[in-house]
């Protein structure tokens, strides 16, 4: 299934399911952000998961970090071969329940416009039915993503993890596959709807609505990234927004507040939206004391 190989690009896929960006940005950079005491040092680089093969994101101050770095830490392995009894726990926590089609859940409307966006996509609608609509979102979104020019070998999280093979760099992780899709899994009903709607909206309005918010991003422009990452929150589900960003941001606080009382230096790596506004991981560090500068 598409999943085993793409799941990691499932935690960003609310905010990045609709954008193309169809040239580079030159002479800036994405934001990079480092953290340090007497014994520890660490940087946090925001990433997009996915991007169009000509995005140029790199920059001096990334490569020094990198370079510095005993240890690369991503959100999640993304070279793990298939794990052992993956795809049974893919089916547990992604289909219905009791063979329940997934029209039954949604009203006529939606259902409607469910048909409409994955016949939009090629995708056969009927296939979407056994799966709850978490798991048919992100379906989707992979889907949506691919069609508009986004490759798996652009994902900017997919690159680092290369040059940190390439150069015998240590790699960590901050979750694991099953970890990502129980975040899913546990959303209340009328959330899970509420994220498949989405979804089909965002097919349904095209690309462009959130290209700003990429073009921020490349530019490392964090006042309008950050303003615009919580407009795409929306919102009329906190539910959404606390299981996937901020329940999340305040885990991975904790492990780096425990990398700080250790000694090394780390590149931390996640997606971009993670490290934005008081709730990002910059902003609940500095809330417990510590500095964070921009590079």
């Amino acid at each position: 299934m598409i999943l085993n190989k793409y799941i990691h690009w499932a935690t960003a896929i609310i905010i990045f399911a609709a954008i193309l960006m169809s040239t580079s940005v030159h002479g800036k950079a994405p934001a990079l952000w480092r953290v340090a005491d007497r014994n520890s040092e660490i940087w946090l680089f925001g990433t997009v998961h996915l991007l169009p093969p000509q995005v140029r994101w790199r920059s001096r101050a990334f490569d020094d970090a990198f370079k510095a770095a005993d240890t690369i830490i991503l959100e999640v392995d993304l070279n793990a071969p298939p794990q052992r009894g993956l795809g049974p726990v893919i089916k547990q926590l992604g289909h219905n329940a009791n063979y329940a089609a997934l029209s039954s859940l949604l009203g006529a409307r939606d259902t409607g416009r469910l048909a409409h966006a994955a016949k939009k996509l090629g995708v056969p609608p009927e296939t979407l039915e056994p799966l709850r609509p978490w798991l048919a979102s992100i379906r989707l979104s992979l889907t949506n993503i691919k069609s508009q020019g986004f490759e798996p070998r652009s994902g900017v999280d997919r690159i680092i993890a290369g040059m940190a093979d390439a150069a015998n760099k240590r790699l960590g992780y901050l979750e694991t596959a099953e970890e990502q899709f129980e975040i899913f899994a546990s959303l209340s009903p009328p959330a899970e709807i509420a994220f498949l709607m989405a979804t089909v909206q965002q097919i349904e309005s095209g690309s462009g609505g959130l290209t700003q918010l990429v073009a921020a991003w490349a530019e490392g422009d964090t006042g309008t990234f950050n303003r615009q990452f919580r407009e795409s929150l929306g919102g009329d589900f906190p539910e959404l927004r606390n299981a996937l960003f901020i329940n999340r941001n305040r885990r991975w606080t904790e492990q780096i507040t425990r990398m700080m009382t250790g000694s090394g230096k780390a590149l931390i790596a996640v997606g971009a939206g993670h490290l934005a506004g008081k709730d990002g991981v910059v902003g609940l560090l500095r809330a417990k004391g510590y500095k964070v500068t921009r590079q």
